[in-house]
C-alpha cells in the first residue's frame, strides 16, 4: 500500500522492470499494489462494529460544527444506551471474495485485459459498494465538518444501517466527498483474501518517523504540480492567490488542511491504536499497523518504541503479547564518522524490529551499535 498516486505507479513499473519475463505481458498488480491512506480505514481483521463516542470529542471545534458533534456524540450515547450496545457486542460478518479471473496466470495480453476488468467490476459491484459505504461512513465520523456537508454528522445509528446494507445514498456519498483527498485505505477491501486468513505472513518496511501536518506539496503535488514545485515562499503566494482565482481549489486546500488536523484525533479516538502521550508520531502508529495484520514483521523505526517514556504503552503491549523476537538499536553513525540515512541526524538512534507469532521464545537485543 502506498499513499501517494505517482509512488504507486512507479512501484509497479519497478517490479515489471525487474521481474519481466520475455515474451510475457507485463502482469496485472493493481490488486497487489493499492493506494491509500494505510492508516486510516477499516484495520485488516476486526472490522469496527460501532462508532466510539470519542470520535464526536473534538478538541478546538467551534460555533455550529462543535454543535453538531455534541448532537452526534449524544446520538451515539443514546443508541448505546437504549440497546444498540447488543448490537455493538456482535462481530461484523464481513465476506468479500476478489473475482477468480484474477487467479488465472497473465499469459497473454488478452488475460491482462481480462482481469482489468474483472477488477473493475468488481470495485463497481453491489458487493463491493455496500462495505465501501460503511467503510466510509465510519471513518467519515471521525473528520466530520459542517463546512463539508449540510448533512448530520454519521453515527452508530446510520453505521448499523449501512452494515446492513441499508447505507442512506446521501450520507454514503458526503462521506466518500469528505474522504476523497485523505483516501483511507479500507484494508478487508483492498485485500479480502489477507482479512479471510486472518492477516499477512509477513509485513517488511521502513515507515515515515514523522508527525501529522497539512503539507502543501502533497496536496498540490495532485492538483497543481505547478505549485507543488514552487519554493516555499512562492508558494505561499501562489496559495494565497486561488482565493480570488479559483476559489473550488482554494477550498479543498482548506478543507485538506482541517482533517489534516483531524489525523491526531482519529489516532487517539478510533480505537485502532495504542493512546499515548504527547504529540501521534506515525512510526509508532505502523508499528501497531503491522503487528495486528501480520504474522510476522521487520521494521526500521526510531528507537523510541523501544526506550521512550511516551511510547511504553505501545511496547509493553507488544512484550506482553510475547511479539517482540528482535530488536537491535543503532546511532545513525558509523565509527568512521559516516552517516546511514545521510538527511537525518548523526545523534538520531533508530532500530530494526522483529515481531512474530506469540511465543515464549527470549527477546534479543542490542543496543547503542555504531552503524548497521
Amino acid at each position: 500500500a502506498e499513499k501517494d498516486p505517482f509512488a504507486t505507479e512507479l512501484a509497479k513499473v519497478a517490479l515489471w522492470i525487474h521481474c519481466v519475463v520475455p515474451d510475457q505481458p507485463l502482469t496485472f498488480l493493481d490488486h497487489h499494489i493499492v493506494c491509500g491512506d494505510s492508516l486510516v480505514g477499516w484495520p485488516l481483521l476486526d472490522v469496527p462494529n460501532s462508532i466510539p463516542d470519542d470520535a464526536f470529542q473534538v478538541s478546538g471545534s467551534k460555533g455550529s460544527e462543535a454543535a453538531g458533534l455534541t448532537r452526534a456524540r449524544r446520538r451515539n450515547e443514546q443508541f448505546t444506551s437504549s440497546g444498540g450496545d447488543l448490537f455493538q457486542q456482535g462481530t461484523v460478518a464481513f465476506s468479500l471474495k476478489l473475482p477468480p479471473e484474477l487467479k488465472v496466470p497473465d499469459r497473454t495480453p488478452a488475460d491482462v485485459h481480462t482481469k482489468a476488468i474483472a477488477y473493475q467490476d468488481w470495485i463497481n459491484s453491489s458487493e463491493y459498494s455496500h462495505w465501501k459505504r460503511a467503510a466510509d461512513i465510519w471513518t467519515a465520523a471521525f473528520f466530520w465538518t459542517t463546512s463539508q456537508s449540510n448533512v448530520a454528522a454519521p453515527t452508530s445509528i446510520e453505521y448499523a444501517e449501512a452494515l446492513d446494507g441499508k447505507a442512506d445514498p446521501l450520507l454514503a456519498e458526503s462521506a466518500a466527498s469528505l474522504l476523497a483527498d485523505i483516501n483511507p485505505l479500507h484494508w478487508p477491501l483492498a485485500f479480502p483474501e489477507a482479512h479471510a486468513a486472518g492477516g499477512f505472513d509477513l509485513v517488511l518496511g521502513n515507515p515515515p518517523w514523522e508527525q501529522f501536518e497539512s503539507g502543501e506539496e502533497p496536496f498540490f503535488k495532485q492538483h497543481r504540480p505547478a505549485i507543488a514545485a514552487m519554493n516555499s515562499e512562492t508558494r505561499k503566494k501562489a496559495i494565497a492567490n486561488l482565493e480570488t482565482e479559483e476559489r473550488a481549489l482554494f477550498s479543498r486546500w482548506q478543507l485538506y488542511r482541517s482533517l489534516q488536523g483531524r489525523l491526531a484525533h482519529y489516532a487517539k479516538s478510533c480505537g485502532r491504536f495504542t493512546r499515548t502521550s504527547g504529540k501521534v508520531n506515525t512510526y509508532v502508529l505502523f508499528v501497531e499497523l503491522a503487528a495486528n495484520s501480520s504474522r510476522r514483521a521487520g521494521l526500521i523505526v526510531k528507537s523510541g518504541i523501544a526506550i521512550d517514556a511516551s511510547q511504553s504503552r505501545v511496547w509493553r503491549k507488544l512484550l506482553d503479547g510475547r511479539r517482540v523476537r528482535e530488536v537491535i538499536d543503532m546511532v545513525n553513525q558509523e565509527l568512521s564518522g559516516k552517516r546511514v540515512f545521510p538527511a537525518v541526524a548523526a545523534v538520531e538512534r533508530f532500530s530494526i524490529l522483529s515481531l512474530g507469532e506469540r511465543s515464549d521464545v527470549d527477546i534479543e537485543s542490542s543496543m547503542l551499535n555504531f552503524g548497521v
